[in-house]
């Protein structure tokens, strides 16, 4: 049995691939630990204070699969930045967000350091933002894994700069090259941050651009498909694409009124996931918009906004939950009205059904360029959201057999491949071979499932 601790920020989004590996590899005997910023004082009824409220919510999502884990309670300008997060907006969200994230390396590389040097593991497997990860694993001469949930940071001719959420296209404009300028300032501000940290244990600095560059020389992870990507460049040989993992798969199918669902309507998923989704105006705006059209039966998984929306008085055609099993349900409906998230594209395309995504934060500007791009959906501004604007953007995608074709194609491929499995896989003989993993240069990037072992032995 070998021992693997993973490292992640305390963001939801993030968690869910890391957890999901983490589980199958405990299936497989391995002992698995998780180290996370976080609290126990925080409340979770009380989501004022964010960094708090998800210093507790994920720990605690942890705790529950019976996973041992080391809290490390945020350095001051950690908890500062994580504050000031949900105030910003747009290219600013994004320079915040990596500002966060690149915040007390050193004082996490000590600190996870004395861990390890407590536990001795066989491997660190960890979030691509966690930038202390790589200064422990190579204090402790570790093989480690970075999970990267998307491949929005890496370069392509056709990706826009990351965090701008201009559409994908390979035409440079003016404002595509301010956003360049921008986006390599965060890069330039990144290794500084990284080199100053290695400076104090004493390693070499690094050259190679750490945003844009995967940064495991052992391996990389993609957790997505490069049907749904932009084509990247420079990945290098030992970073793959290993398809979508899904946390509430094996979930209850009875757990959820599946008997409700109309066959006789086109049913419409709203979300707008476990992050961003305190929002009763975009939700009730939504509602309204479709709940005059008898043909549509809409179901809401409303989270954080369910009090407010719950109590409204709606139409016979209106489901509302706080939460759903979201991967069983998206194999029952017709189209997604969702805000983008990684996790939420991932399923939707998975099932090959057509998305509306109205981008609320994060990464998901970012996304719903590349869903425009790759023709499998529509991208709606929340300003610009109306009643005409959200039914047209929905019928048209309803009688789109374009779409259709490309989703069903989409949705094949994704089908053939198992995140969750294959990640494992390659963890496990990048440990038991003490070795970085290298792709065969004439194998796919992506790894379907049934070829896994032609990737390990090749």
């Amino acid at each position: 049995m070998s021992r693997v601790i993973f490292l992640t920020h305390p963001t939801v989004g993030h968690l869910n691939s890391l957890l999901t590996i983490a589980l199958k590899m405990r299936e497989n005997g391995h002992d698995v630990h998780f180290i996370v910023p976080g609290s126990n004082l925080a409340d979770p009824r009380i989501k004022m204070f964010k960094v708090l409220y998800n210093g507790k919510i994920v720990p605690d999502k942890i705790r529950s699969h019976d996973i041992p884990i080391h809290l490390l309670f945020p350095p001051l300008p950690y908890i500062y930045l994580a504050a000031l997060l949900p105030s910003k907006v747009g290219f600013e969200e994004t320079r915040t967000a990596l500002r966060l994230f690149s915040s007390g390396i050193e004082n996490f590389t000590r600190r996870v350091n004395r861990v390890v040097k407590k536990l001795r593991p066989d491997m660190i497997v960890a979030d691509f933002f966690f930038y202390a990860a790589p200064l422990v694993a190579e204090l402790n001469a570790l093989p480690y894994a970075a999970i990267y949930h998307c491949g929005l940071p890496f370069s392509g001719k056709d990706a826009p700069p990351f965090g701008s959420g201009l559409p994908a296209s390979h035409r440079d404009t003016p404002l595509k090259r301010i956003f360049r300028e921008k986006e390599q300032e965060l890069s330039d501000r990144l290794k500084t941050s990284v080199n100053r940290a290695r400076q104090a244990f004493s390693l070499k600095p690094i050259a190679f651009d750490m945003l844009k560059t995967p940064h495991s020389p052992w391996l990389n992870l993609l957790i997505t498909h490069e049907a749904i990507d932009i084509p990247r460049h420079g990945l290098g040989l030992n970073t793959v694409y290993v398809g979508p993992t899904f946390m509430n798969m094996g979930m209850n199918r009875f757990s959820f009124p599946y008997c409700d669902l109309r066959d006789d309507k086109y049913k419409i998923y709203v979300s707008l996931g476990t992050v961003f989704n305190d929002k009763p105006k975009t939700y009730l705006k939504i509602i309204r918009a479709l709940h005059e059209n008898p043909d549509y039966q809409i179901i809401v998984s409303a989270g954080g906004a369910y009090e407010t929306v719950s109590k409204m008085s709606h139409n016979f055609n209106i489901m509302i939950f706080q939460s759903v099993p979201q991967a069983e349900l998206l194999k029952r409906v017709d189209l997604v009205v969702s805000h983008g998230g990684n996790n939420t594209l991932n399923e939707t395309l998975y099932y090959g059904k057509p998305v509306v995504v109205l981008p609320v934060g994060g990464e998901q500007h970012d996304n719903a360029s590349r869903i425009e791009f790759l023709g499998l959906g529509c991208r709606i501004d929340i300003d610009s959201l109306d009643n005409e604007t959200l039914c047209s953007t929905i019928e048209r995608l309803r009688n789109n057999t374009e779409v259709k074709l490309r989703l069903k194609d989409v949705s094949s491929k994704l089908m053939k491949s198992d995140g969750a499995i294959t990640s494992v896989n390659l963890i496990e003989w990048v440990m038991e071979n003490r070795k970085p993993f290298t792709r065969n240069r004439d194998l796919p990037l992506t790894i379907p499932k049934e070829m896994i072992g032609q990737y390990l032995h090749s």
